[in-house]
């Protein structure tokens, strides 16, 4: 049952769904957290930081009750003792609501009541209520620290006082500094077969500014004894949340100040939130009433690049002052400051900005405001950002495909690929060339990882065109928000197009760019090499130059590896070897055997020698191998089965083509010296055959 208030009170905001705000800011600092489990034994869990707090409550709050101690214990304390809590942020009532003697009948009763008491002994009312399943909570929160030994004085006045009005609380819990509280987010298991989430509720319509010396002389004026000094102020800070309730005191003036104070609390916000936030977001500067606010919203959420103008404007037409738990201007205040913003809060009462006119046109962010933008996320760490376009690209049977389904499942399953850590997402893998293999290549991949591929992988083996605005965006609302979509291949899902013109190519980007912003993820496409793989990606120069991320496959002879040809703000050009393993899938019903095969990594490369130093070998090496590879003669003298070879002459030919800075008469010369210390560190090996002919292999 709710814990809101009811009468003729403001609607308040959204129970926060989020259990890193209360261990952080109703309560701070190190504490433990303790858990009852179902053999009734109490377990404690010291924590630095919410942080850690958080990663061990993710591991407790689905099976056990978790509490956490209210006060700020010392360093290294591991036990919650009231000589271990240094300080404490705020006062707290524990009320029952068992509908037993002695108790409330339920939340609504127990808040109506505190509401009372407030009303009656003009104290301060609480600025946070929790429904912890059976019973309300309320706390006092302020912005500094209160010593123990202050707040012992106070909270035994606290207790004086709710005891002298008859508050049905726990007055054991109002007046200890160990004592342990449920954190929102979990469940309350009095009743294992039906547990009930414990909801931190902020109360706006309840809250009032207040400060630690307004509290106590409240107190002590309640109590009758002598008023304690007070001017109206303590020169404390309010708390983020006493800022909040000020501010939504009233709607803004729509004055060109207040504009410039939205846009700056938007500076500090990512428009590529989860949705739900940005929904927020929007609906709290909607909630200014500012005459430019839909100018001010679109424009910052255009600069995300999930932006979708038409979500935009389903998302802004939908907004409702009027509605219950509607969003308000407050939202913004509370997620701005939660993001770093420091600065003014618009009011009713700001004076006009010395300028006239329009907002300016343009942006300035300064140091704060620039620091301040959200760190760059990835899906696939140091390759492949979260959103964004992307490639994998080889020459033909390079493997690029296994590779690409390969990291299609290991994002779905959030698996680390390569050592490069994956986030879990979503992946539509739309398979345009051997479709009808499909099954044998996810039935290979599972018995070569001895696991199954997860329900997050999906796939798609029909015909796909990129330049079909009605088919984008038909695959669009199929797939997953967020996720990562991949397209095997480019040249398969542009039928018809030429792909060195840069107009169709303009089409095919303009294609994938749209499927982007409609799933707000990653699209990835996998594409041939031209006919000479050195320069890349086959088509027009547009394509690499619009990609955030690209990887590249090479494959000389039975070797095989994939390096990362771009890389957004990262690292690129380290290769990682990889290899094909052919796997058995028994028998069709010929009696023939069937095989396919599933990319890994090539552990056995961990022993391949190191690259040349020297620039004129390494220019060298690059050469032949790309020589090597387009070569059809293989297996000479004395090289191992497959194994793609050069004659010595047709390799310092190759290497002497790679060494346009040295004079032309010494440039032979200079490739041979390469070539003979490339055979002496290992990287080609080299062989006589049966007429004395001197072949190279790698």
């Amino acid at each position: 049952m709710s814990a809101y208030p009811t009468a003729n009170e403001a609607v308040p905001l959204e129970p926060i769904a989020n259990s890193e705000f209360f261990l952080g800011d109703v309560r701070r600092g190190p504490g433990v957290l303790c858990t009852l489990d179902e053999g009734g034994i109490w377990r404690q869990y010291p924590f630095a930081d919410p942080e850690d707090a958080l990663a061990r409550l993710e591991v407790l709050k689905d099976t056990r009750d978790v509490f956490v101690t209210m006060g700020t214990l010392r360093e290294g304390a591991r036990q919650r003792t009231a000589d271990n809590v240094v300080s404490l942020c705020g006062f707290f009532a524990d009320l029952d609501c068992h509908g037993a003697d002695g108790d409330y009948a339920n939340v609504n009763e127990a808040s109506l009541a505190l509401r009372s008491f407030c009303q009656v002994t003009a104290l301060p009312k609480p600025d946070y209520l929790v429904s912890s399943g059976h019973g309300l909570h309320a706390h006092w929160t302020f912005y500094d620290p209160i010593p123990r030994d202050v707040w012992q004085e106070v909270a035994n006045d606290l207790k004086a006082l709710m005891m002298a009005h008859g508050l049905k609380a726990d007055h054991q819990v109002t007046a200890d500094p160990a004592r342990v509280l449920r954190v929102p987010c979990t469940y309350n298991y009095r009743n294992r077969a039906e547990p009930v989430e414990v909801e931190l509720l902020p109360i706006p319509s309840l809250a009032e500014p207040t400060t630690l010396t307004e509290f106590r002389s409240a107190l002590s004026k309640a109590l009758g004894k002598p008023a304690l000094p007070y001017s109206g102020h303590s020169g404390r800070s309010l708390s983020p949340l006493m800022r909040l309730v000020v501010s939504r005191q009233e709607v803004p003036a729509d004055t060109p100040e207040n504009v410039e104070l939205v846009r700056r609390m938007l500076d500090y916000l990512n428009p590529d939130t989860d949705y739900h936030e940005w929904r927020s977001i929007v609906w709290g500067v909607a909630a200014t009433g500012l005459g430019s606010a839909h100018d001010v919203a679109q424009e910052w959420s255009a600069r995300g690049e999930k932006w979708d103008p038409k979500v935009f404007d389903r998302v802004w037409s939908s907004f409702d002052a009027s509605r219950d738990n509607a969003i308000g201007f407050s939202t913004l205040v509370k997620l701005a400051r939660a993001a770093g913003y420091e600065g003014g809060i618009p009011t009713a009462a700001t004076t006009a900005l010395a300028y006239s006119g329009a907002p300016p046109r343009f942006r300035l962010l300064d140091r704060a405001a620039i620091m301040a933008q959200p760190p760059l996320r990835w899906r696939l760490k140091g390759i492949f950002p979260e959103t964004g376009i992307g490639a994998i690209y080889g020459p033909s049977a390079s493997g690029k495909s296994f590779l690409g389904l390969d990291l299609g499942i290991s994002i779905a399953l959030g698996d680390a690929w390569f050592g490069h850590r994956s986030y879990a997402a979503p992946v539509t893998y739309i398979m345009l060339e051997g479709e009808g293999a499909l099954r044998n290549r996810i039935e290979a991949w599972e018995k070569h990882n001895q696991k199954q591929v997860p329900s997050g992988f999906r796939a798609m083996a029909q015909p796909f065109a990129l330049a079909d605005s009605t088919q984008v965006d038909e695959l669009g609302a199929l797939v997953p928000s967020g996720g990562v979509v991949i397209i095997d291949t480019l040249n398969r899902a542009a039928p018809g197009l030429d792909e060195n013109s840069s107009q169709d190519m303009g089409l095919i980007l303009a294609g994938m760019k749209r499927l982007q912003e409609i799933t707000r993820g990653l699209v990835l496409i996998v594409h041939h090499t031209g006919k000479d793989a050195s320069k890349g990606l086959r088509g027009h120069s547009s394509l690499f130059a619009a990609l955030d991320g690209v990887i590249e496959v090479e494959r000389n002879g039975p070797s095989r590896s994939w390096s990362a040809a771009k890389v957004k703000d990262g690292e690129d050009g380290k290769q990682m070897p990889f290899k094909l393993n052919v796997i058995d899938l028994g028998t069709d019903y010929d009696g023939d055997p069937i095989v396919s095969c599933a990319a890994g990594p090539d552990t056995g490369a961990i022993f391949k020698v190191k690259e040349p130093t020297g620039a004129n070998q390494r220019a060298a090496l690059k050469a032949i191998q790309r020589a090597l590879s387009v070569s059809t003669t293989i297996g000479q003298a004395g090289a191992p089965q497959g194994s793609r070879c050069l004659t010595i002459e047709a390799a310092i030919a190759e290497a002497a083509h790679a060494l346009p800075a040295v004079e032309k008469k010494r440039r032979t010369q200079r490739a041979r010296e390469a070539v003979q210390g490339l055979v002496s560190s290992g990287h080609l090996r080299r062989g006589l055959d049966d007429v004395g002919d001197e072949w190279v292999w790698l």
